[in-house]
């Protein structure tokens, strides 16, 4: 919403621009809540959210596939996706969420880099942002180990075929706390910290 409007997110600057958010873990009726609350909360009318596309994929979300031998290709739904992408010129597209997403081992490098590979050709077929949400296992979260620079679970892959990584953790005071943990190409931003 914050790019489809131009509106700053977390005092960052948005440059306005189409989006497509593909929910692969919630359907329709949820996605449309929260939206709604979006909406409301800003005063925007969700009618003028023509720029944005939310894609209800729960039904086939994955977007990579791979058997334990193999090192996994795309789906028919990634394909459907790329086609989206293109047609509306997305600036930003967010898939919501890794494990939905990809079908293959996430402690298995080969499948993972080929995965985040195919992410990649997504974002240069309109030169837009690719966000990919994921959970992290919960011995990473409880054990802070995003503190030390682990935010992520599974093959190192995760980190090292990203170009930029977030992560959000809740303290004990309940506040959530957004840590840009890793910036190839740019300066990584101060902590963030939300209720």
């Amino acid at each position: 919403v914050s790019v489809v409007t131009g509106r700053p997110l977390f005092g960052a600057s948005t440059t306005p621009a189409p989006a497509v958010f593909v929910s692969l873990e919630d359907g329709t009726n949820i996605v449309r809540h929260r939206l709604a609350g979006i909406c409301r909360a800003w005063g925007i009318d969700p009618q003028s959210l023509d720029d944005l596309r939310i894609v209800d994929g729960t039904e086939n979300p994955e977007l990579f596939a791979a058997d334990s031998r193999s090192a996994g290709d795309v789906t028919a739904a990634y394909v459907e996706l790329s086609r989206l992408v293109e047609s509306t010129r997305a600036g930003l597209v967010v898939v919501d969420n890794a494990s939905d997403s990809f079908g293959g081992d996430e402690i298995n490098r080969r499948q993972v880099r080929g995965f985040m590979r195919a992410l990649v050709q997504v974002a240069r077929l309109t030169d837009c942002a690719v966000c990919l949400l994921a959970h992290v296992d919960k011995n990473t979260s409880r054990n802070k180990k995003a503190e030390g620079g682990e935010g992520y679970s599974g093959s190192t892959a995760w980190h090292n075929s990203a170009r930029s990584r977030l992560f959000m953790t809740r303290g004990d005071d309940d506040l959530l706390t957004l840590e840009h943990q890793k910036s190839n190409l740019g300066k990584r931003r101060e902590p963030i910290t939300l209720e």
